[in-house]
């Protein structure tokens, strides 16, 4: 692996070697070895490393930057490619100034990831995301504020807070979890004191296990903003002979509400496998809805027929 030295490890005309072959990650910390040279806005892997070889002994990626090297689904709207999030041990002696170096002081350290990686766990880096993602005067459901088209989500604060829901709920992926709920659960009612750790709690409340895609926290956030009861996410039924898996649904009343990305129309398998997915469910008495990205964008009439759906459904 290429290796991120600093300056005054390797001498000043080495070091100016290495800034001629354009291999500065950041200033003062380059990266040598034989590798494809990082310019430009270097590769966030490499900067994440270049940060930590500036920061205190003990110091762990943290926030977003660590989701999404560790290759969790980061949401439209959420960019990793900022600051380098960076967690310090408290009482360090030294700490980094650098506009590429977001750092935040740490009385209890989180614990690794994995032992072979110097980046935090992920609840820990979750909540810190989303503090700062959602800002200090963040739109949460069910309180006083000035948004009040329901169901939308092109408000600037609710986009916000869609996008932390998102980034939690891809930490708990039905085919591929990072955490279960309960450790996820846990260590977020025990991540305190600090400042912002009330705000954390109150997001993780509406934080969902199982969903497949940001598209259907999307959507499962827009029936529930418009005032539908929670649906379950990806409720098993066993229909045709086949395991069904219904992104949205309210089993008690029969009603399915699948969600249709732009591939389900681009790919003919896909519309042949989605007309008789819904055949096999109406068979056993289900009700089965769809929805679009543009219902995402603009759901109303989506809305109107959800609405349709649970006045006809038997109680």
């Amino acid at each position: 692996m290429d290796q991120i030295v600093r300056a005054s490890q390797v001498g000043r005309v080495h070091a100016r070697r290495l800034y001629r072959a354009q291999r500065r990650v950041m200033r003062g910390v380059y990266l040598e070895g034989t590798g494809t040279p990082t310019s430009g806005s270097a590769e966030l892997f490499h900067r994440a490393r270049a940060a930590l070889a500036v920061c205190p002994d003990g110091s762990l990626i943290s926030g977003v930057t660590a989701l999404a090297i560790e290759k969790v689904t980061i949401p439209d709207g959420v960019d990793p490619t900022g600051p380098i999030n960076v967690a310090i041990p408290w009482g360090a002696r030294r700490y980094p100034d650098r506009p590429e170096i977001a750092a935040h002081l740490e009385r209890v350290m989180p614990a690794r990831w994995s032992p072979s990686h110097p980046v935090a766990e992920p609840a820990h880096c979750w909540a810190r995301a989303a503090a700062a993602h959602v800002g200090v005067e963040p739109w949460i459901p069910g309180h006083e504020t000035t948004v009040t088209v329901r169901g939308s989500f092109t408000d600037p604060a609710k986009q916000a807070f869609l996008q932390v829901i998102q980034l939690g709920d891809a930490l708990m992926r039905r085919d591929h979890a990072v955490l279960a709920y309960s450790d996820f659960a846990d260590r977020i009612a025990g991540w305190g004191p600090r400042r912002g750790a009330p705000l954390v709690r109150e997001l993780f409340q509406h934080v969902k296990a199982g969903t497949d895609s940001p598209a259907e926290t999307w959507l499962r956030l827009v029936v529930v903003d418009a005032g539908f009861p929670e649906p379950a996410v990806n409720h098993r039924v066993r229909a045709e002979g086949h395991d069904r898996y219904l992104d949205l649904s309210w089993p008690d009343l029969g009603i399915a509400l699948e969600y249709h990305g732009r591939h389900h129309f681009h790919d003919p398998s896909q519309s042949y496998s989605d007309v008789y997915r819904r055949g096999g469910l109406q068979e056993l008495g289900w009700v089965v809805l769809e929805a679009t990205h543009e219902d995402l964008l603009e759901p109303a009439r989506m809305l109107a027929r959800l609405a349709t759906a649970f006045r006809r459904a038997p109680r």
